[in-house]
């Protein structure tokens, strides 16, 4: 599971009752390797802008600190599955 380090945007969408689904843009941490290993050095990584999305069915909280904290819960136990979007640097 890769941790989240700062997240961009969360977007909510709603189009049938009872379903939401959340899309977010969000830097994981050590998702891109930098630098190969080497027989002196472990591999070097650094962050990646990722994007996911994931379909909840509570409405989302409306508070901006409280919708955060459930990005957080949700890719603690596993629901995001997280695409690289900086493709450039891969």
């Amino acid at each position: 599971m890769s941790s989240i380090t700062e997240i961009q945007d969360i977007t909510v969408h709603s189009n049938v009752p009872g379903e939401y689904k959340l899309y977010v843009e969000a830097w994981l941490g050590d998702r891109i390797q930098k630098q190969a290993a080497t027989s002196e050095e472990p591999a070097e990584f650094t962050d990646g802008l990722c994007y996911a999305s994931t379909y909840v069915s509570e409405p989302p909280p409306a508070n901006t600190d409280k919708l955060v904290n459930l990005i957080y819960e949700l890719n603690t136990v596993g629901l995001f599955d997280w695409i690289d979007a900086d493709m450039d640097l891969i």
